[in-house]
């Protein structure tokens, strides 16, 4: 494929780039394993050296070579990546039924459970009930806390799942949310609507990366704005009550960063964290009104890509409370081992690395499994929420994630390159030529990666690329970028009014802005892409060092 070799092009021209950093045997050894196309080894070349006693630049140089093939979709296999998902979801689907064997005779005989995590998990409730707090103050909020999604649903696919489309279906829930959906109608005056009662959710399969796809699963319709509203509720008393913003990962990512220097804080990742909370943990850990509401629109049952069975999990990812779930239940099992200066976001854990043996044993009672590629305690590296830290440097390498055969994919693809390779290296030659071969449209500092190549904004004007005085938008800052091709639709429905009212009114996380949905119009998915002239917004922040330079050496006539 064309986006396979665009890969091995990239990663040859960063390889000779990089060739002094990596030393003679590992450029060399790297370069046979490029030329022999070895994916395996290739995923893993930060295994080639002990990350402990080599230089901050030769690490770096590793981890990206990893990303130019880790999690690039177009090395993967369908079939084979499909049955990866299957035999990890079977295998979590087991250690929960596990998990909750294990709690179900601990719960009852609290005499024969090691003192330790007896007083552990009795924090853990005691932190729970704090964070949560009574339900009825929840219960009075939850009209202004419920929201539709575009997200596909248990029975319809996310074409068809606008929040105007909903609106117009029947609405599937299990029996147990039943009067909490006819409530909400009638308190917005509306008549109860046909509801098709259903415990269960559709399973599918999206990918993650070369090796194997991701599970997520669509809830019925009429679930997900009642677990949503549970979300949005969980993330303020979270930040009131622990200080944990779920709206912002700055706080685990700086905290990384100093663990990375004096190596005081400890990161720890858990594999498949959503998929390994166990129905017995949220029954033994959140207090009995909030579990009965949780589980009125837990799906129960799992139909989809790996046939029909029940679930032995509380939510799967897809549900709207699991990343809440799991959050609190982390952040819980943190306060219970003692932790004073500590950090969660999702499965994201970090705390003061002294702590990390009790936290480990606390866990694998509750059945996760610690993902000891991605956790780190020892040593000069730590990463958390996306960004890679080595003794306070950060080394996050750019992931080729998908095909560039689009031009917004190839837009993003050279903008993200340009700033972790070389200045004026093979990889820059191979950029530009890329750029200009392909005709790709240049575009002043914006935003967003895939709207255009970015050069600084003294260039653009420079060569005329920001035009002021175009003749439909005088005087505004116009360029000539890509944009999605949107269809807009008229909505003649007054059930439009009732989503626009739940939009505009309803209590929001603090600090998090949302805009409310339009009255009469809507836009409908599109993956249709157009150049067309739109105005030019001033980034928020400067403009990188790197955007000079590569004007310099984009725009330099031969």
């Amino acid at each position: 494929m064309e986006t396979q070799q665009t890969s091995y092009d990239v990663c040859r021209a960063y390889l000779s780039d990089r060739r002094s950093a990596l030393g003679e045997e590992l450029y060399l050894k790297l370069s046979g394993q490029l030329r022999a196309r070895n994916l395996d080894a290739l995923c893993s070349s930060s295994a080639l050296v002990d990350w402990h006693s080599h230089p901050v630049e030769l690490v770096r140089t590793l981890l990206q070579i990893e990303a130019f093939f880790k999690k690039n979709a177009s090395f993967t296999n369908d079939e084979r990546c499909l049955e990866a998902a299957r035999s990890s979801f079977m295998k979590n689907e087991e250690l929960c039924r596990i998990t909750n064997r294990r709690l179900d005779f601990y719960y009852v005989q609290r005499d024969r459970l090691d003192p330790d995590l007896n007083l552990w998990m009795s924090r853990m409730e005691r932190s729970i009930a704090e964070v949560l707090g009574p339900i009825n103050p929840f219960r009075e909020l939850i009209p202004k806390m419920v929201r539709l999604t575009s997200g596909a649903t248990a029975s319809q696919s996310r074409a068809n799942s606008l929040p105007f489309m909903k609106m117009k279906r029947r609405v599937e829930c299990p029996n147990a949310a039943v009067p909490y959906v006819r409530a909400l109608y009638r308190y917005f005056g509306y008549r109860a609507p046909a509801i098709k009662v259903s415990n269960i959710n559709r399973v599918e399969v999206v990918p993650k990366n070369w090796k194997t796809h991701r599970t997520i699963a669509c809830e019925p319709v009429g679930s997900l704005p009642f677990q949503l509203a549970f979300d949005e509720y969980v993330k303020i008393r979270l930040k009131r009550k622990l200080g944990i913003d779920l709206s912002d990962q700055s706080r685990n990512q700086e905290m990384a960063r100093i663990g990375s220097i004096d190596g005081s804080f400890a990161t720890i990742d858990l594999a498949s964290a959503s998929d390994t909370v166990s129905y017995n943990t949220v029954a033994w850990l959140f207090p009995e009104p909030w579990f009965q509401y949780m589980c009125a629109f837990r799906s129960s049952t799992y139909k989809g890509a790996f046939g029909y069975g029940k679930y032995s999990k509380f939510s799967s990812m897809g549900n709207g409370m699991t990343f809440c779930i799991e959050t609190l239940v982390f952040a819980a099992a943190a306060v219970a081992v003692g932790a004073r200066n500590f950090s969660v976001y999702g499965d994201d854990i970090i705390l003061e690395t002294d702590l990390v043996p009790k936290l480990l044993k606390l866990l694998r009672f509750l059945g996760f499994k610690v993902n000891t590629a991605k956790s780190y305690y020892t040593g000069p590296f730590r990463e958390s929420c996306g960004k890679h830290w080595h003794r306070g440097d950060l080394i996050t390498p750019v992931y080729i994630r998908d095909e560039a055969v689009s031009l917004p994919d190839m837009n993003h693809l050279v903008n993200s390159l340009i700033g972790v390779t070389d200045p004026f290296g093979h990889t820059w030659d191979y950029l530009k030529d890329f750029v200009l071969q392909r005709k790709l449209p240049i575009v002043p500092h914006v935003e967003n990666t895939t709207m255009g190549i970015m050069i600084d904004a003294h260039s653009a004007y420079a060569q005329g690329i920001i035009d002021s005085r175009h003749k439909k938008r005088m005087w505004v800052p116009l360029i000539k970028a890509v944009v999605p091709k949107g269809k807009s639709v008229e909505i003649f429905d007054s059930r439009t009014l009732f989503l626009w009212y739940h939009d505009a009114f309803r209590i929001t996380v603090p600090g998090k802005q949302r805009e409310p949905i339009q009255r009469s119009r809507t836009t409908l998915p599109s993956r249709r892409y157009v150049r067309k002239w739109v105005a030019w917004y001033i980034p928020s922040g400067p403009t990188p060092a790197h955007l000079y330079w590569w004007a310099d050496h984009l725009l330099r006539v031969s």
